[in-house]
């Protein structure tokens, strides 16, 4: 699990390198602001609205506990000095509860609810623990997540080389997001290394764009 959360670290500053150029720990970015957005979206992915029914999309919310840990991720890659025991001793009482059998959303929510409240003042690394807490609420082991970042980290990496901001970049691949695509060779091609998914991705998008 250390291993595995330094590697996350690690890939996380060379995505913003590749995103924001190899200064951007300089550049005073508001990791905070993007977290409480994403963790907003994930809200968005509940069945939260007493006026209406909308089954919750469990793959989506997913998705965007994976898309907050980038942001937390980022947080703690601008720090020379980590307090991992603290991490990895927190992350192992997390998982050593069992994964839940069903999604209880209201559960899912107040968790998520707590991650904005503690995103103004809250230290990444306990910021760290409460979007692994939401991962876990839907299911999702440390090595899943592991995964899925990764996964997501290779997926960022080739929008940001192909387009994604000047606008070119095309999202909805042959009718699907660009993300149920990666989840999908992710959760299939299960050695898959970075190198090799990039390779999936770009081989697909050429067809997306008929080349």
């Amino acid at each position: 699990m250390k291993t595995k959360l330094y590697e996350m670290i690690k890939l996380q500053d060379e995505l913003n390198m590749t995103t924001n150029g190899l200064t951007w720990r300089t550049k005073k970015l508001n990791w905070r602001l993007a977290l409480r957005m994403e963790i907003a979206e994930l809200i968005d992915s509940t069945d939260w609205k007493h006026w209406k029914h909308t089954p919750s999309d469990v793959d989506n919310i997913k998705i965007e506990a994976i898309d907050s840990l980038h942001f937390v991720l980022s947080m703690l890659a601008e720090y020379d000095v980590l307090d991992i025991p603290y991490m990895t001793t927190s992350l192992t009482e997390i998982y050593n509860i069992e994964l839940p059998t069903h999604f209880d959303g209201a559960y899912t929510r107040r968790i998520a609810d707590g991650v904005i409240q503690a995103s103004y003042n809250g230290s990444p690394e306990y910021l760290l623990t409460a979007v692994f807490t939401i991962a876990h609420s839907v299911g999702m082991s440390f090595d899943e997540v592991y995964k899925l970042y990764v996964g997501k980290g290779v997926l960022n990496k080739f929008r940001q080389l192909n387009g994604y901001k000047d606008g070119s970049y095309i999202k909805v691949w042959d009718g699907e997001e660009d993300n149920v695509v990666m989840q999908r060779y992710v959760n299939i091609c299960t050695t898959a290394s970075p190198d090799e998914l990039y390779t999936l991705l770009e081989d697909r998008y050429k067809g997306v764009k008929g080349l």
